[in-house]
């Protein structure tokens, strides 16, 4: 199977790095994406942000989301690199659907043809239904 899918991957990077080492640790998972045939489709590199609780005894980090073309079959190649990376706190593949929008139209609803007359009801003939209809509902 030769087939690619879309990942994002969202990086929490120790805040001992520095902007040139996070810059080379990104720059060297890109390359080796692009080595095994992946395409980098969007690069969010994020500020220092206050984390909600620590990680690995880091209250602070730096959030990066990659978003890539990649063969399902080598992600274990780059789950292995992700981990052997000591400067990367935690991370997040994703498989990401893209949503195809398909225009459904509606075909409008026509209202029934009728033979070109129009049958009006004279108000004396439904009067005399109602009081039929009365006379039947209260005997």
């Amino acid at each position: 199977m030769n087939f690619m899918k879309n990942y994002e991957l969202t990086l929490i990077l120790s805040p001992l790095l520095g902007e040139e080492e996070m810059n080379d640790l990104i720059g060297t998972l890109v390359s080796s994406l692009q080595e095994q045939g992946g395409l980098l489709s969007n690069q969010n590199i994020g500020k220092r942000t206050k984390l909600a609780y620590p990680i690995k005894k880091q209250n602070e980090s730096n959030i990066t989301t990659l978003t890539f073309t990649f063969n399902p079959e080598k992600l274990k190649e780059l789950e292995v690199k992700l981990k052997e990376n000591t400067s990367i706190l935690r991370y997040m593949l994703l498989n990401k659907i893209t949503k195809v929008s398909e225009i459904i139209q509606k075909t409008p609803q026509l209202r029934p043809k009728t033979d070109g007359t129009n049958v009006k009801a004279d108000a004396k003939e439904i009067d005399e239904k109602l009081k039929e209809i009365f006379k039947e509902a209260t005997t």
